[in-house]
């Protein structure tokens, strides 16, 4: 499931990632979020610590690049100015930071992984200078 609200004053959106997310989840949340006017203008910071597992197969086996691939191509750069992504479990932070570097490279988007939601706050005030 995938959960989230909009902080209009702070021009941030908060996710939360939770259970066993699938990629038509992925694809919905995003084509949701891109219909609102002004969110390509908010940073997002995405909780992923109550996620179970990730299920983004459509058939056959793949590897984590080929899965991180295909959900960083979703992100087409026209939303968030800066990606916090909170990974505290092994195997989340490992896909976080692959989804990362995918992000950096093909949209030069600042994203950052980070393993609490207190880190991705202190990094998100850092960034805005507060």
């Amino acid at each position: 499931m995938i959960e989230y609200f909009l902080n209009h004053d702070l021009h941030l959106t908060v996710c939360t990632l939770s259970g066993i997310v699938t990629l038509a989840e992925v694809r919905k949340f995003q084509f949701e979020l891109w219909s609102i006017p002004l969110t390509g203008r908010y940073d997002c910071l995405i909780d992923i610590s109550p996620m179970d597992s990730l299920e983004l197969l459509d058939s056959g086996a793949e590897t984590m690049n080929e899965i991180t691939t295909r959900v960083a191509r979703l992100d087409t750069g026209t939303i968030a100015n800066r990606l916090f992504l909170v990974a505290p479990k092994d195997w989340q932070y490992g896909l976080a930071r692959m989804y990362s570097q995918y992000r950096m490279m093909k949209h030069r988007r600042r994203t950052y992984v980070v393993r609490s939601m207190t880190r991705a706050f202190e990094l998100l005030a850092l960034e805005r200078g507060l």
